[in-house]
């Protein structure tokens, strides 16, 4: 059962309006971070949506690891000291 993976930047509008140059470096971080959780869950990214991504998993079991991974994006870019966090909403369907 092929199981989609979507995600958004939350807020972005607003932060790009805020530090377009912060904002670049802190999406390109984030990007990194979720496109290594996707294909570490065997999914593939099939559309990049300038602040967040559609990807596709064979199985809802490994959508849901790597949905539960990238919500840990936050942890790792800080871990980067990133001067953005950025919050982003994940889910599975």
């Amino acid at each position: 059962m092929v199981t989609f993976l979507f995600t958004d930047v939350e807020g972005s509008s607003r932060r790009w309006e805020a530090d377009a140059d912060e904002m670049r470096l802190a999406l390109a971080a984030h990007d990194e971070v979720l496109r290594n959780a996707i294909e570490a869950h065997g999914g593939f990214m099939f559309k990049h949506t300038g602040d967040g991504v559609c990807a596709a998993f064979a199985s809802p079991t490994p959508a849901v690891d790597a949905a539960v991974a990238a919500q840990r994006i936050d942890e790792l870019l800080d871990e980067r000291s990133a001067s953005m966090v950025l919050s982003t909403t994940v889910g599975p369907a």
